[in-house]
């Protein structure tokens, strides 16, 4: 699995499976990265990993990335396995070091100087060795500068790739701190509100308890109440009390509003504090989220890395020009050598590779007056075009290790930033805890204090309830009334109905047929109260009426009273019909 050291921007690769333990994972490490085991703090998706546990259970190494971070990657960083070290979280010096130095290609070499004089002779045999030593000197230099120059390439491209996988390992470390920082000033705006609103009612019920103490003194009580004598003390006289200030308990509502001001005012400055802290937080995580690559620009290097190499294919061709002239320096000293320059044979050279037959003197002249161009072409632009761009790569690598410097520098501060942060976060939290705590014991001291506002809007509800209930009171006394009247009136209907049907039907029929048909009950007694004061009340009336006046005391009696009744009746009737026919006869 591929590991990412943030301290350098090195990458590291480590044999491990899922099964492997997170200590293990340490130990290998270590030894690959020279950072010890009890200064390792891995990072992965934006979690620290525990010794304790194994890699799958941090989803490794499946989803780790297996390839070093490019300008392709963007910003997906979070799924690179990073190793910082914890020493530079809090700015306390390598456990073991791991400082990164750069070595510079060797660079005494320096370019021979070549004057017209050394062309003033005219013997070839002279001339000819002295161009050959004379370009391959030329080859050489140009060749040391090319190799230089492709050893600082690639020494700035390991810069810039480690340059990239710190700015990496920033990102990742400072996505840690945002998610909890954004939680708190959520957190912590919630927690002002609240609070504010709590501190104004207090202060608004601070302000006015002078106020609210001279109305509980100067509202008299409807009716002046005894007051009971203090408990414990026989000698204490029987006050009476004549307004509300009497009826509180004024020293303790006095040590009450001293307590609960000077609650108030330690509560308002170690909330300011907090506030002052939180404000410190912001400027703190503000200067540390909104940094961007502008102190080292990775991508401005990368691409300048890309024109470099360019340089590097121009030095090569330079060096291809240069090595073909010496060929053909070679060529004619081997071509002297084997022949006698004669005015049929002579060779000339043109650009250190054609040949035109001319006579001896004159191609001979010519050829060396030719070298001697290229002589000055070499002096003049191809060694000073190559010597310049081996400078502008020394100035290239110069600012590659400057940056990497700077970078590692700066991320150092970021990282002890973060850790301050986090550190801030966490005490914050833990404060705003404490001040709920505080906050639920203030509202309880102020509950207490309410007293001296509640108490004349509590008498004064109870003098507008008391008036309230005297007027029911008259008016449900006034229905009480109406309904006993009529209830009056219904019983004495009642009555007169038992009386008229025990004259028209049950006074005929037995006294234990009528108890059975339940017509011998009585009307129930009564009496309607209201507070505790009969309106009115009635004795229990016979069903018979007039029991003095029964027809019948028992069966036989009833039924000896029914015969003669019958026989009565029988001869009126009689007597009745006579009397008629009397009258028709006399008429």
């Amino acid at each position: 699995m591929l590991v990412l050291v943030a301290s350098s921007g090195a990458s590291v690769e480590v044999t491990c499976d899922a099964s492997t333990t997170v200590l293990d994972f340490q130990k290998a490490l270590a030894a690959n990265s020279c950072v010890p085991t009890n200064d390792q703090l891995l990072l992965f998706d934006g979690k620290r990993l525990s010794a304790d546990d194994v890699l799958g259970a941090y989803s490794l190494p499946g989803e780790a990335e297996d390839k070093c971070p490019s300008d392709e990657t963007g910003k997906h960083h979070a799924k690179f396995m990073y190793l910082y070290r914890k020493s530079w979280l809090h700015g306390g010096e390598d456990l073991e070091g791991d400082s990164y130095s750069v070595t510079s290609p060797d660079d005494e070499s320096t370019k021979d100087e070549l004057t017209q004089s050394d062309l003033q002779s005219t013997a070839n045999e002279e001339l000819l060795p002295w161009f050959l030593e004379t370009f391959q000197r030329h080859v050489g230099y140009a060749v040391k500068q090319y190799n230089s120059s492709c050893e600082r390439l690639v020494e700035c491209k390991k810069l810039i790739q480690e340059m990239r996988v710190q700015l990496f390992a920033v990102d990742s470390a400072v996505d840690t701190a945002k998610l909890p920082y954004a939680r708190l000033l959520e957190k912590h705006a919630v927690f002002v509100k609240d609070n504010s609103e709590l501190i104004t009612k207090h202060k608004a019920q601070l302000q006015s308890f002078e106020i609210d103490l001279t109305t509980l003194r100067e509202t008299r009580l409807k009716e002046p109440v005894l007051r009971e004598k203090d408990a414990g003390d026989e000698t204490s006289e029987k006050k009476l009390k004549n307004n509300l200030l009497d009826c509180v308990p004024e020293g303790k509502i006095l040590k009450w509003e001293s307590d609960c001001r000077e609650s108030h005012e330690t509560f308002i400055i170690k909330l300011d504090d907090l506030n002052a802290t939180v404000e410190e937080l912001k400027q703190t995580t503000t200067l540390l989220f909104e940094a961007n690559e502008s102190y080292v620009d990775v991508s401005t290097l990368a691409e300048e890395a890309t024109l470099e190499k360019r340089n590097c294919e121009t030095q090569n061709e330079i060096v291809q020009t240069l090595d073909n002239d010496l060929l053909a320096v070679k060529l004619l000293i081997e071509y002297s050598a084997s022949t006698s320059i004669t005015d049929e044979d002579a060779v000339g050279v043109q650009g250190g590779s054609e040949h035109n037959e001319k006579d001896s003197s004159f191609v001979t002249l010519e050829q060396i007056r030719k070298l001697n161009v290229q002589n000055d072409l070499h002096l003049t632009r191809l060694v000073p075009e190559i010597e310049t761009a081996c400078n502008r790569f020394k100035e290239f690598h110069r600012r590659c290790v400057e940056g990497k410097a700077l970078l590692t520098e700066t991320f150092r501060s970021i990282l002890q930033t973060v850790a301050t942060v986090q550190t801030h976060i966490r005490d914050i939290n833990n404060k705003h805890d404490l001040f709920a705590e505080c906050a639920l014991k203030l509202r309880e001291k102020f509950v207490e204090l309410t007293i001296v506002s509640v108490v004349p809007r509590a008498y004064e509800a109870c003098l507008v309830e008391s008036e309230r209930r005297g007027t029911c009171d008259e008016l449900l006394a006034m229905k009480a009334r109406n309904i006993a009247n009529g209830f009056v009136k219904e019983t004495e209907k009642e009555s007169e109905r038992h009386q008229l049907f025990f004259m028209q039907h049950a006074r005929f029929l037995p006294p234990d047929v009528l108890c059975r048909l339940g017509l011998r009950e009585p009307l129930q007694g009564y009496e309607i109260t209201y507070g505790g004061v009969a309106l009115v009340s009635g004795a229990a009336v016979s069903g018979a009426a007039a029991e003095d006046g029964a027809l019948v005391e028992d069966n036989s009696a009833s039924l000896d009273r029914i015969t003669d009744l019958t026989l009565e009746n029988t001869r009126l009737r009689a007597q009745v019909a006579s009397l008629t026919e009397k009258t028709e006869e006399t008429g």
